[in-house]
């Protein structure tokens, strides 16, 4: 066991030492509170450094169809510190969504504002439940007819959008009322069944949906989103014990429930800015969250599904591809605009912190993740030309080329040879070794030739190992290849290829790759001949090169 004394710094205060056996002592002990503080910190740490990197003209939130003062913007804001951070966009302001011109302006506004999460909550009210007794005399009906056919508009006017920022790589997130019937339109049914969409069912007695009187009240909201923890966090079923009544949601309340709770505003931005999640951002960060086959591939015409319900709306596909014709492309008014005041160093240093807080993963997850969350195009380029100093001294080395692009030679035609160095770990003999491959078949041959530190293996001492270990049984090869060593280059040598008529293919000093096969053969034999040292201390090396050849 390691003594725990090495653990602490010689200069440290010993009375802060705890004995080994024995408890700490209260001076070194954390509060609870402060500990819990540390955690908190701790955890989200990845997020508060992405929220740095994010301009502070960066929009993270978009509201569409929402009241004039919607709680989750405000929210946002306050959770930010920044007014950019989040917009509203309803009709009220000019962007109806019944209108083909008012869906152009949203996708306009999505492609300027480039926000990390569209938030879409049209009026559920003409497919509320509650509107089944609406539906009493002729005049009731026809009026129904006609809320259902302008909510039926913004249906399909959300659909194209929703399709829209999927396909850019944009989070959406639909709210309705939990028991309204537009859930089971065709409309959203086939939004329901893209790769990557999640459901949440909210009941409003968990987010402090209450009366007056603070009684809660019956009522739950349900979303359909691309982000995998909203769905996560917002998953709120009804937790009360059986003896709490709920008020139903019904008359006067009902307009009082149409506004979000404090509390369900604040968990929806919690989870967009993706804080108090130990998983969900550095899983994106390293690639291992999942968002959807085609989410953020790339825009495709969905005009059909614009033509639902008489809407007549084009998508934002085919509304860009307009714009490039007329020659007016409004993503690009935003292109060279976001900022930051970070100097390269700050940049570097965060960068660094994202990528080995997250396992050291690939430089272009990171990428990725800071472009969907809007950051400074500098940033961007910093972060792709990112390198960490770890992952670079760790990384594989890259492939060589490929040694020839000659076919493979025939069995025993063409022979490659080289010397082998090898020191006994413990009787610190040193010995050369011969080794000869058959470049066609792969069959290998060596011996031990030459011990001693001053010894090096000759040129008769080759050429005569050569004869008795190769060419007395299999005769001599077409072409013999060799590396540049003295002894190869010798007169000798290329008298004896000359007598046999055996080609001596001398390589080139820098392209020993050319004789791989055999260097390798070399490292291996060192390899083994090194662990059979390390069994038996006291058995020579020829000992061992004796038992290495019989098997």
């Amino acid at each position: 066991m390691a003594d725990d004394g090495a653990l602490w710094s010689e200069s440290a205060d010993p009375s802060l030492v705890p004995a080994l056996g024995r408890k700490p002592s209260s001076q070194v002990s954390c509060p609870k509170g402060k500990t819990q503080r540390i955690s908190r910190i701790s955890r989200d740490l990845i997020a508060d450094t992405v929220h740095e990197l994010r301009a502070p003209e960066s929009t993270i939130l978009l509201e569409v169809a929402c009241s004039t003062d919607s709680v989750l913007t405000t929210m946002m804001h306050e959770l930010t510190g920044q007014s950019g951070s989040a917009h509203r966009l309803s009709i009220w302001n000019g962007f109806d969504l019944t209108t083909n011109s008012g869906l152009k302006a949203v996708l306009d506004k999505i492609d300027v504002l480039r926000p990390e999460h569209v938030w879409l909550s049209p009026d559920c009210g003409p497919y509320s439940i509650m509107q089944n007794v609406n539906q009493r005399s002729p005049e009731q009906c026809e009026a129904l007819a006609e809320k259902r056919r302008d909510a039926l508009k913004q249906y399909t006017a959300c659909s194209v959008i929703f399709r829209y920022c999927y396909q850019r790589g944009i989070h959406t997130t639909w709210e309705l009322s939990q028991t309204c019937q537009a859930w089971r339109l065709p409309l959203l049914q086939k939004l329901a069944v893209l790769d990557g969409v999640h459901f949440a069912k909210v009941r409003g007695c968990q987010v402090g949906l209450k009366t007056e009187k603070g009684d809660p009240i019956q009522k739950g909201w349900k979303l359909m989103t691309t982000h995998a923890l909203m769905s996560q966090r917002m998953e709120l079923p009804c937790r009360c014990g059986p003896g709490v009544a709920h008020v139903p949601c019904q008359g006067s309340i009902t307009k009082k429930t149409a506004f979000y709770t404090l509390a369900f505003a604040r968990r929806v931005c919690e989870a967009i800015l993706q804080k108090g999640d130990p998983k969900m951002l550095p899983g994106e960060l390293n690639g291992s969250v999942h968002f959807g086959d085609e989410f953020g591939k790339g825009t495709l015409c969905v005009c059909k599904e614009g033509n639902h319900h008489d809407a007549g709306l084009t998508c934002g596909h085919c509304t860009r591809d307009k714009d490039l014709i007329s020659g007016v492309m409004v993503a690009d008014k935003r292109d060279g605009v976001l900022t930051t005041k970070m100097t390269p160093e700050e940049i570097q240093r965060r960068l660094y912190l994202l990528h080995s807080a997250t396992g050291h993963g690939q430089v272009k997850h990171l990428v990725q993740t800071l472009r969907r969350r809007g950051v400074a195009e500098t940033i961007i380029k910093a972060a792709e030309n990112f390198k960490c100093p770890i992952c670079e001294e760790r990384k594989r080395p890259q492939p060589r080329n490929v040694s020839s692009l000659e076919p493979l030679p025939q069995r025993f035609a063409t022979v490659s040879a080289d010397i082998g160095h090898w020191i006994h770990p413990y009787t610190q003999e040193k010995w050369q070794f011969v080794v000869m491959v058959d470049e066609g078949s792969r069959f290998k041959v060596g011996k031990m030739v030459a011990q001693g530190k001053k010894q090096h293996v000759s040129t008769a001492q080759f050429l005569q190992t050569f004869r008795e270990s190769w060419v007395q049984y299999f005769g001599y090869p077409q072409t013999l290849r060799l590396d540049p060593d003295g002894s190869f280059r010798s007169k000798e040598m290329e008298e004896f290829c000359d007598k046999h008529h055996v080609f001596l293919d001398i390589i080139p000093s820098e392209a020993h790759w050319k004789i791989g096969v055999c260097e390798r053969t070399v490292q291996s034999v060192k390899h083994v001949m090194e662990c059979m040292a390390q069994e038996e201390h006291d058995i020579s090396a020829r000992m061992l090169c004796q038992r290495l050849l019989e098997h």
